[in-house]
């Protein structure tokens, strides 16, 4: 019946660090997610709980985004247990439930007669991670639950919700594919955000997910809306990407690395390197390596490494696995080390070695 469920770009898929392509972008923008949602309505489909809203709607922007998509609705998916709850699986790792928020393209007629035409909907999608104490941002959600207890209820909350309780502190890292939707009619026309880190639910709000019914109240049957996952989809040919840290564009460019060198040396024998406080997210390790006379600027596309000025140490920034992955990356980062390094002044509160 739904033929589009077996195409080639199917959602949800596993998403692995190493087999992503990081880039950098701009932020994304997160209009009206602060305001509460007008006339919010939610309702237990059968299949999933469904958050839906009136005008006006948040809007997201930014990113890799072209144009501007408005809030259509949110749909919740959780498990059994506190560890198999998401659709989306990151490095291995399932949560206890997963929040996916559809936006709409504001403007249809952008796709009209386009090259290269923006996507239809975006999903964005946000793991819950479940903690001992509850969270409030979410009480007004889980609150009128009770009300929703069986398939097809339907309840307008009294108490405003807001979308900014739906996504992580931290939006700055996501995962982006393009997809489809995890329920009929399976339409491929979903460009999907998955943010890397999750947000917070507590364990006993997580349950009344779990008590939810997926049939109707005049239906002999006791059966709990749980595990309403759709298994994971075949890669195929879909490339995910991945929004690295800011600071590899603005930090490097914004002339932020610092250096001491030897007046008798040349530009790339430096014996000393510096960073801000701010960069230090973007660094898992540093070390001080010893390397050939002959050495001058070392990458593996890992890593990065700049000679001393006596030829035999240098200084490492081990970066994260995600930050450089593509050799473009890694040359630009390199030739802007070489040209802001000799110009500034160190700060000998950053000293890395």
């Amino acid at each position: 019946e739904w033929s589009s469920c077996n195409g080639q770009r199917q959602s949800p898929v596993l998403l692995l660090p190493h087999k992503s392509i990081g880039i950098t972008l701009p932020r994304l923008h997160f209009k009206h997610f602060r305001s509460p949602l007008a006339n919010p309505v939610i309702q237990n489909t059968g299949r999933t709980l469904r958050l839906k809203s009136s005008m006006p709607k948040p809007i997201i922007s930014g990113g890799i985004l072209t144009e501007e998509y408005v809030f259509e609705q949110a749909d919740f998916h959780w498990g059994r247990d506190d560890h198999s709850g998401s659709e989306h699986i990151i490095d291995g790792n399932s949560y206890a439930l997963e929040a996916q928020l559809l936006f709409k393209l504001r403007t249809p007629s952008a796709r009209a007669d386009c090259k290269v035409c923006p996507p239809a909907f975006v999903s964005v999608a946000t793991q819950f991670q479940t903690i001992r104490h509850r969270n409030t941002e979410l009480m007004t959600l889980v609150s009128p639950l009770s009300s929703v207890a069986y398939a097809l209820d339907r309840s307008r909350p009294s108490l405003p919700i807001r979308l900014e309780a739906l996504i992580p502190n931290d939006t700055d890292h996501y995962y982006m594919y393009d997809g489809s939707r995890t329920v009929p009619p399976c339409s491929e026309d979903v460009l999907w955000l998955v943010f890397r880190k999750p947000s917070y639910i507590g364990r006993e709000q997580v349950k009344l997910f779990r008590r939810l019914y997926a049939f109707s109240e005049d239906i002999s049957c006791n059966a709990h809306l749980v595990a309403n996952l759709r298994p994971l989809q075949d890669m195929g040919k879909t490339r995910v990407l991945y929004r690295t840290f800011k600071c590899v564009a603005h930090y490097i460019y914004g002339s932020t690395f610092a250096a001491k060198s030897s007046r008798a040396a040349s530009s790339s024998h430096l014996d000393r390197a510096y960073f801000p406080a701010a960069l230090g997210p973007c660094i898992s390790r540093c070390e001080v390596l010893s390397l050939p006379s002959t050495a001058r600027y070392v990458s593996n596309w890992l890593s990065l490494a700049i000679p001393g000025a006596d030829n035999a140490r240098c200084v490492l920034w081990r970066l994260d696995l995600r930050l450089l992955r593509d050799r473009d990356a890694v040359r630009s980062l390199r030739q802007a080390l070489v040209e802001v390094l000799q110009d500034m002044e160190p700060d000998p509160g950053r000293r890395i070695a």
